[in-house]
């Protein structure tokens, strides 16, 4: 049992606390610990607690700069764009604005306050005015479209080697923005919005990531109003230029497309410029065919992760100027959801037709004008050729008549649940080339990230030329690769957490300062951690930014 006890030297009392234990049972003193005189002792009991405290974030911050430092970007991109010892570096400041927008993505008129919340200032010494929104333009302003793509290039190397090149998959996307046209604007223009919102601009963009981690290798902003085609032809040209560096890596690289980046030259040129095999789907329209292929000689079957099962037909055919192993897929699930789709639309569009019918009788509108009208609404292009109709003119006004092109509806039947894949490998199997090609699902995801409203969040810009747009975007998808890379090194340890999972569980992890009462000495604690977190906070060795 612990005891207090004192001893006096030249007549002043020191404090000890003892602990005794019987030996030989005798009761001997085993051990003891100085506490200091009374008056220490005073001082040392009112002074328990900290006078302040201070919480900041750490755990996504600091693990998001653990991988800034595992491909070295600050150096990457100073090596690229040098600047006079001032302030911070240009890859500092992109380094900080990439977590930023993983942690919680801001207007630059907020990102000082959110600096000084995280424990990134203990890491970063900087004046509050080097961060503020005149700063971001005074770096992002000296970055070319040319710097990004040496950057990339850079980058490339760092990262080749520590990921599956093997399969990669590409895919363009657009974001819709309310920015206004500006003089000397090209990026910023309308054009077919792949989210359906219309009467709005859109910035375009297109992503290449490997299948394995969806670990984002190269983008590249274009104009709003390019269509996919023509797009991936000059990023086939990108590539080109690059291609050295792919193939030191892997000799056999498949590149997974969908088929609204598919042209006779573009597929060619995947072969003759990159060397890459292709994983692609036909378009329906120009394969009709293939539909007319009966479901008993779908003999070989794919089940996906989810237990759903697709039954596959293979033969060859030559397209896109050379023999390729054709798979036509069929699902059941599919074709239910697109027959049910294709009805109700068919059916909607019907009663349009038919309230218009009332109405025109006695319309003071030409034949053309009421032409357009039925067109809008029986010519869509998920409807086009389904619906016959006839305009005529009568003593009344004008006289419609339509109808179902029943013919025309059991042809596009025939597709509904089928899909056609091609491949220029004709060494995989059938199975093989199903899954590579649901597996495109990848790229998808990572525009998903890019979109999301608490990661990344593309939009709103908070810029509008062309210029600081490119540097926005190369910001965002540099923020999609360390959190891609940092989701590669969570799934190498024995937890099985989700994005969003592991994201919330680092958010959590938070520092805590805890000043001395009498003096300035500061001491740094993590908040306390499950076991999950304890396991975060080891595999990324996150305790060297306490």
């Amino acid at each position: 049992m612990a005891y207090l006890f004192q001893k006096k030297v030249r007549g002043l009392s020191y404090w000890y606390l003892g602990e005794n234990k019987k030996i030989d049972g005798v009761s001997r003193r085993i051990w003891q610990k100085y506490l200091g005189t009374a008056n220490i002792i005073k001082d040392r009991v009112e002074g328990i607690g900290p006078a302040e405290m201070d919480v900041l974030e750490f755990g996504l911050p600091a693990s998001t700069l653990a991988i800034g430092e595992y491909i070295d970007f600050v150096n990457v991109v100073n090596k690229v764009l040098p600047k006079r010892d001032q302030g911070l570096s240009i890859g500092e400041h992109l380094l900080l604005t990439i977590i930023n927008r993983i942690d919680e993505p801001l207007s630059k008129n907020q990102f000082a306050n959110w600096f000084e919340h995280t424990a990134l200032k203990r890491q970063f010494v900087v004046k509050s005015s080097y961060l503020s929104s005149q700063d971001f333009w005074n770096h992002w302003k000296k970055i070319s479209e040319d710097h990004i793509d040496k950057i990339q290039e850079s980058l490339l190397e760092k990262i080749l080697p520590q990921i599956n090149v093997k399969e990669l998959v590409f895919d363009p996307t657009n974001f819709t923005t309310y920015i206004e046209e500006h003089k000397n604007q090209e990026l910023v223009e309308f054009g077919h919005s792949k989210n359906g919102t219309k009467g709005l601009r859109q910035v375009n963009l297109s992503l290449l990531v490997t299948k394995e981690s969806g670990v984002p290798l190269w983008h590249h902003t274009y104009n709003g109003n390019i269509n996919d085609v023509t797009e991936f032809k000059d990023f086939i040209k990108k590539l080109t230029k690059r291609i050295s560096l792919l193939s030191k890596s892997c000799k056999n690289i498949t590149l997974i497309m969908d088929k609204g980046n598919n042209s006779l030259n573009n597929i060619k040129n995947v072969d003759k410029k990159l060397h890459f095999y292709v994983v692609g789907s036909l378009k329906p329209s120009e394969h009709q065919n293939l539909f007319d292929i009966p479901l008993e000689q779908f003999n070989e079957e794919y089940t996906s992760k989810l237990g759903e099962k697709t039954f596959c037909v293979k033969t060859t055919k030559d397209v896109y100027d050379g023999t390729k192993n054709i798979i036509v897929t069929y699902n059941e699930a599919l074709k239910y959801n697109q027959k049910l789709r294709t009805d109700k639309a068919l059916q909607k569009s019907l009663n349009q037709l038919e309230n218009l019918k009332s109405r025109i009788k006695d319309s003071t509108k030409t034949r053309d004008e009421l032409l357009i009208k039925v067109s809008k609404i029986a010519d869509k292009p998920y409807l086009r050729g389904l619906i016959s109709y006839e305009l005529q003119s009568s003593t009344s006004g004008f006289d419609l008549s339509f109808h179902i092109n029943q013919q025309v509806y059991d042809q596009r039947s025939k597709a509904f649940g089928k899909n056609i894949l091609f491949t220029d490998n004709l060494s995989l199997k059938t199975e093989e080339i199903v899954k590579l090609y649901h597996e495109k699902n990848i790229v998808e995801e990572q525009i998903k990230n890019l979109k999301d409203t608490h990661v990344i969040r593309f939009t709103p810009m908070w810029c509008w030329t062309d210029h600081m747009i490119r540097v926005h975007a190369f910001t965002c998808v540099m923020a999609l690769l360390f959190l891609r890379l940092l989701m590669k090194k969570i799934d190498q340890t024995k937890l099985d957490l989700s994005q969003d999972q592991a994201l919330d569980q680092l958010k959590k992890i938070k520092l805590v300062l805890l000043k001395a009462p009498k003096n300035d000495k500061v001491t740094y604690k993590l908040t306390r951690l499950n076991d999950i977190q304890r396991e975060l906070v080891n595999h990324l060795n996150l305790r060297r930014y306490l």
